[in-house]
């Protein structure tokens, strides 16, 4: 759905202006081996959603995030999108997830190390 790449493309312009890095799990081992640490361990774990209730699920919560949370509004603030693009972005994501072919995958990273 173009209205969800929209969402993609926006959201990590918004990551990026408010000083994240949404690509932080590439690289994380490096940053974890390049400092004083000792028995890194790198994790990770899926997050899945194929069902039908799963997808409405997900949909569903990131369409609420983009209207009622801080992630939409700072789209619009920061001058990316206007409220009207956001309210666009949060009806694909509702019309996805009532799509039969719907799902999501993605995958969460960790490191954890103690100090040397």
């Amino acid at each position: 759905d173009p209205r969800i790449d929209h969402f993609i493309e926006t959201h990590f312009k918004t990551w990026y202006k408010n000083g994240g890095e949404p690509r932080m799990g590439r690289s994380l081992k490096a940053l974890f081996n390049a400092a004083p640490l000792v028995d890194v361990q790198v994790t990770a774990t899926i997050w899945c959603y194929a069902t039908p209730e799963e997808a409405e699920e997900w949909g569903e919560s990131y369409a609420q995030r983009l209207l009622t949370s801080p992630m939409g509004g700072r789209m619009v603030e920061y001058g990316f999108v206007t409220r009207a693009e956001v309210e666009a972005m949060a009806a694909g994501f509702r019309e996805w997830a009532a799509h039969p072919d719907a799902f999501r995958a993605f995958t969460h990273a960790a490191a954890l190390a103690p100090k040397a």
